[in-house]
């Protein structure tokens, strides 16, 4: 089921069930182990109920788990290796355990030992990595804000329009909005919001990732003690 909706929503790789499979194999595997040092091992206290069906379908079972796990560790190839265009980014077709690892970017490596690394050798960037992209998604919280505050200063020159349009012709003044205002106005319009808003999922687990080295880094010396 989780399979079926991972693929529903465009993805070719999911974290979910590679740590699924990972866990779940790791969970068999100590069943695997039992079984073995009840079957083969002399010095283990046999259980005497413990039948062979009962083994075979432990074997079975782990076989299944360790195939899952496996499996899950590669992603769903929906194009052939000819139709894949030369300069896109393995990053987009790699597996969880690629982007765990790094292991996508190995052919660039490699290429950079062998020689000097040209603009034609460079990937494009992932489509999440554009800026027309991330641009899009920024504008997408930014521009209600910017929006709101040109309405409020156009409501003021409305405000200011009718209350100088009784006045007479020859004490005609300029509408305008003061620079006092303008600024007053210009600091309650904030770039933070529509940043977090952006970002803020990436933001979020860079700072766990952060607040975890720093844990550890200041933890290690005193456990050493």
């Amino acid at each position: 089921m989780m399979l079926i909706v991972q693929r529903r929503k465009g993805k070719i790789t999911s974290g979910v069930l590679f740590l699924f499979s990972f866990f779940f194999f790791v969970g068999t595997a100590g069943g695997y182990y039992t079984a073995l040092q009840k079957t083969f091992n002399e010095d283990f206290i046999y259980d005497k109920d413990y039948e062979t069906f009962q083994f075979s379908v432990l074997i079975l079972y782990f076989a299944l788990s360790f195939i899952l796990f496996i499996l899950n560790c590669f992603a769903d190839m929906r194009l052939k290796p000819s139709q894949i265009p030369k300069r896109q980014s393995p990053e987009e077709r790699a597996s969880f355990l690629s982007l765990l690892t790094f292991w996508w970017f190995n052919p660039m490596a490699v290429l950079g030992y062998k020689k000097p690394l040209t603009g034609d050798d460079m990937w494009e960037l992932n489509d999440n990595n554009k800026s027309e992209n991330l641009q899009a998604k920024f504008d997408k919280y930014w521009l209600p804000l910017s929006k709101k505050l040109n309405s409020h200063h156009n409501q003021v020159k409305v405000s200011l329009s009718r209350r100088y349009s009784e006045m007479p012709a020859d004490d005609c003044v300029k509408v305008t909005i003061s620079p006092n205002e303008y600024e007053k106005d210009i600091s309650k319009l904030s770039i933070f919001t529509p940043i977090v808003k952006t970002f803020g999922f990436q933001l979020f687990g860079t700072g766990l990732l952060k607040l975890g080295a720093s844990v550890i880094t200041f933890a290690n010396p005193i456990i050493l003690e």
